[in-house]
């Protein structure tokens, strides 16, 4: 039997470039959070993130990528598969800074304190709870921008060049770092200039 898409007038039986669509291999399963907001598949867990705990959702498993849902749709995070025998909790850091800019004193806890440089947290350590927020809310920001790694390190050069991380110039320079373009060692206050 020929299956055709209802909002094609062609009836062409799936050949018109209207009609197609991307084949995407995946297999949907699934799976309860658990209270760490994981959830498991074979033996392998994979963080959904914050706030997840107890929830049904859905786990899209591809070649490359695992993505979870909610039951209704809505993404959660796109983590990538992991085969094997158990191992680490397969995560993305980034999805644990903004339930950490909510709750800034959950800050010495965190999973994510131990996988940032030792100047970066030691400077998020050294920060009253809200202005940790408006850092951690900043750092999620060019995270989203330009990827957790560039943002990371572009937060790490300015804090450790001893000025305030504002918005401007950290998602510029996590820019400037996703495109492979380093710090110009001339662009901050070291030079005497008052920014």
């Amino acid at each position: 039997m020929t299956k055709y898409n209802a909002n094609c007038s062609t009836r062409s039986a799936g050949n018109c470039s209207r009609c197609r669509a991307r084949f995407d291999a995946v297999e949907w399963v699934e799976r309860k959070a658990d209270k760490e907001d994981n959830i498991q598949i074979g033996s392998v867990r994979y963080l959904a993130g914050p706030s997840w705990r107890g929830w049904t959702l859905l786990a899209g498993l591809r070649a490359f990528e695992a993505e979870i849902r909610t039951a209704d749709g809505r993404h959660v995070n796109t983590l990538p598969r992991s085969y094997g025998n158990g191992g680490p909790t397969v995560r993305n850091p980034a999805t644990l800074l903004p339930a950490l800019a909510r709750k800034p004193n959950a800050w010495g806890e965190s999973p994510l304190r131990g996988e940032l440089p030792d100047g970066l947290a030691a400077h998020l350590d050294a920060l009253d709870p809200r202005a940790r927020r408006r850092e951690l809310t900043m750092l999620h920001r060019a995270s989203l921008a330009s990827g957790f790694g560039n943002a990371v390190r572009a937060m790490t050069a300015i804090a450790e060049d001893g000025r305030t991380p504002d918005e401007a110039s950290l998602l510029a320079l996590a820019r400037r770092i996703a495109q492979s373009d380093p710090p110009d060692p001339d662009d901050g206050p070291s030079n005497g200039s008052t920014r």
